[in-house]
């Protein structure tokens, strides 16, 4: 029997591991592509004219939004709900499932959101607080990922149940059916 906190039915022990052990390892590559896209931000700066200059850092915006969106979108969030469930004790087709339900969802609402935040933190944020800016986001982008995420495990939790509930009524059924079957052959 799993052992439950007080806090309700997703909050054990491996939660807590999952909650301390989820942005240690997501950190240093996140820190280093952000790294890498502020130091490509000033390529730029001491190029010709203003119009230029300008130009390039509108191309270069796109580019990152793009790139953001196309690669490390998908990627981050299949390891987000990857090791959510792998570290909430899931096998690794139940690991797939999640990824194939959640993924998806994600990204396209990532589309919703990140564009914009990633286009304004390169035009308007510093370089020395595009971090801070992006990690405020990145707590309620946190969120809705763990809403996601439990969503997720309730639907697949409920469709365990209806099929596990479907056998149960096919076996008793069944047994039903033997059970008559039985009495009629005693009774002749």
């Amino acid at each position: 029997m799993e052992r439950r906190s007080r806090l309700g039915p997703y909050r054990t022990s491996t939660s807590n591991w999952r909650t301390e052990l989820y942005p240690i390892i997501q950190v240093v590559p996140v820190a280093i592509k952000q790294l890498q896209l502020q130091l490509q931000d000033t390529v730029f700066v001491d190029q010709g004219t203003l119009l230029y200059h300008v130009i390039c850092k509108r191309l270069l915006i796109v580019q990152q939004v793009l790139v953001n969106q196309a690669l490390f979108t998908p990627l981050f969030n299949s390891y987000f709900f990857g090791m959510q469930s792998l570290l909430s004790g899931a096998t690794v087709p139940e690991i797939i499932e999640r990824i194939k339900n959640t993924v998806p969802t994600s990204w396209i609402n990532s589309c919703k959101v990140w564009p914009m935040v990633t286009a304004f933190s390169f035009t308007y944020i510093p370089i020395q607080y595009r971090s801070i800016f992006g990690g405020v986001i990145a707590i309620g982008w946190q969120t809705y990922l763990s809403l996601l995420n439990t969503r997720a495990a309730a639907q697949e939790e409920k469709e365990h149940l209806a099929t596990h509930d479907t056998s149960v009524g096919v076996r008793t059924t069944h047994t039903r059916v033997e059970h008559r079957m039985l009495e009629q052959k005693c009774a002749a």
